[in-house]
């Protein structure tokens, strides 16, 4: 999709193997972006690993 200002993203769930792909055909035309549900999940994966579980989560309470 473009934006407002002209801009062209590609928006991916797997964006690191497609941003090669894009780069190599449209160079740095198109911005390739991971979307937003596996960028969230990959941030709770994060934060799971580094917590334990809910302690996090009741922190936060």
């Amino acid at each position: 999709p473009a934006t407002s200002n002209g801009d062209l993203f590609v928006v991916s769930d797997d964006a690191s193997s497609v941003r090669n792909m894009v780069h190599r055909v449209f160079q740095d035309r198109v911005s390739t972006k991971q979307d937003p549900c596996h960028n969230i999940a990959r941030f709770h994966g994060l934060i799971s690993r580094w917590t334990n579980g809910f302690e996090f989560l009741k922190a936060l309470e």
